[in-house]
């Protein structure tokens, strides 16, 4: 059985983000990256893939209100899986495109 983490790590707790932001992702199997977006943007239009379709494609893409768009993390492209050790990096580069 696949392990899901949802609990918000100490380090994505710690980061600063303006929670009035309105951010909107695409995020494609990752249930932790859409938890913690959630936490540090409580507005954010998450949609998501589901984890069960098990491709291993996991993606998170970030979208801006004036069109632009950035994919800050991709296993596909060599960035691994996303777990509770690595999720506040991938938050980093989410506050840094957003912000």
């Amino acid at each position: 059985m696949r392990k899901f983490f949802t609990q918000i790590p100490k380090a994505v707790e710690l980061l600063k983000a303006n929670p009035a932001l309105p951010v909107r992702a695409h995020i494609e199997y990752s249930i932790l990256a859409e938890v913690c977006l959630k936490h540090l943007y409580p507005k954010s239009e998450v949609t998501l893939n589901s984890p069960d379709s098990r491709t291993g494609n996991i993606e998170v893409t970030i979208f801006k209100s004036d069109g632009k768009k950035e994919l800050v993390h991709s296993k596909k492209n060599g960035q691994g899986n996303i777990t509770p050790d690595n999720v506040a990096e991938i938050m980093q580069r989410v506050i840094r495109f957003v912000e």
